[in-house]
């Protein structure tokens, strides 16, 4: 069994949730993305610009509307609340 970072993961592996690879794969491109905002900011290469907070915003809400949204009934059928 893998590591898992989210709780979700876990549930995802546990459950067997059949979108998992994909789901995860969206988490793990979120953190290169940030590692990579956040090394930028370090060096000051970049700034915490609006262009940065909207796409942080924009993920969130994406995912959570569309890929979170999708395993709520998978967990809920398999007594997870």
């Amino acid at each position: 069994m893998r590591q898992c970072i989210l709780p979700e993961e876990h549930f995802f592996d546990i459950f067997g949730y059949p979108e998992s690879v994909a789901h995860i794969k969206e988490h793990k491109d979120f953190e290169k993305k940030i590692t990579a905002f956040g090394a930028d900011f370090k060096t000051g290469k970049q700034r915490l610009s609006k262009d940065i907070i909207k796409f942080l915003s924009d993920w969130l809400v994406a995912h959570i509307k569309g890929s979170d949204k999708k395993y709520g009934p998978f967990l809920n059928e398999r007594g997870v609340k």
